[in-house]
């Protein structure tokens, strides 16, 4: 049964950082409104064709890299955000340096 979009409007929308900036991404690969519980792997069928992927764009942005085990446990664009949200403030999400790259890097002396 498909779900109309004004049945999809009935919901809060959440107004965390993580959140809308991951919806704005997404809505901006899509073409179209992104919702709270909309299904991340729906919307990447929708948007197989763009050249940033999400889990490309999670970890330029928040530093993070995020599993397909991760998408699995939190599937909505609104759970993966809290996932993310609780990760930064508890600092369990912590970016991994990459230390072979920086010891490769030339420095001026």
């Amino acid at each position: 049964m498909k779900q109309l979009p004004f049945q999809k409007k009935l919901k809060m929308e959440p107004q965390f950082e993580e959140y809308l900036v991951i919806r704005d991404f997404l809505k901006e690969q899509k073409k179209g409104d992104i919702y709270p519980d909309d299904h991340l792997i729906l919307i990447w069928v929708l948007i197989l064709s763009t050249k940033v992927n999400l889990q490309v764009f999670l970890e330029s942005t928040f530093g993070i890299k995020i599993s397909g085990r991760c998408v699995l446990n939190n599937p909505t664009v609104e759970k993966l955000s809290r996932f993310i949200e609780r990760g930064k403030k508890t600092g369990l999400l912590l970016k991994q340096i990459k230390w072979a790259e920086i010891l490769k890097e030339k420095v001026d002396a």
